[in-house]
């Protein structure tokens, strides 16, 4: 007869409301993630902002339902033959690194230093809108 007192209390109707998603990853709303993302996207090398347009290129076309994209654990070799593709294709940016000296390790550490961020910027917002 207990267990029924408990079974009671666990309706539908008397749960507490959900919490909204988006501040839990440190934004009140998509829009302010997408200009945060944005912004640090603006940062990026001049040489890398033209491949991560041929990259994004790529990704609008794989963008359905049932793409790979969305699965929760892409294919690793599916990627590799994408990054191919995509490194294939760069030709331009190639030929544009001929005459400008720069070292293409130092473009990928702002990179991932930019993307570092940008993940820690949104964890630090999350804990500091619930605390």
């Amino acid at each position: 007869m207990a267990n029924n007192i408990y079974m009671t209390d666990m309706s539908p109707y008397h749960v507490p409301l959900a919490v909204p998603m988006m501040p839990l990853y440190g934004y009140d709303n998509c829009e302010d993630a997408a200009k945060d993302f944005d912004y640090m996207k603006q940062l990026y090398p001049k040489k890398v902002k033209m491949m991560l347009s041929l990259v994004e290129e790529e990704c609008d076309k794989l963008e359905y339902d049932g793409s790979f994209m969305f699965d929760e654990y892409p294919d690793r070799v599916y990627l590799g033959k994408l990054a191919d593709k995509i490194y294939h294709s760069l030709e331009f940016v190639k030929e544009s690194s001929i005459s400008d000296n720069s070292d293409w390790m130092k473009d990928m550490t702002e990179i991932l230093l930019y993307n570092e961020m940008l993940e820690r910027r949104k964890r630090y917002r999350g804990r500091k809108r619930w605390f």
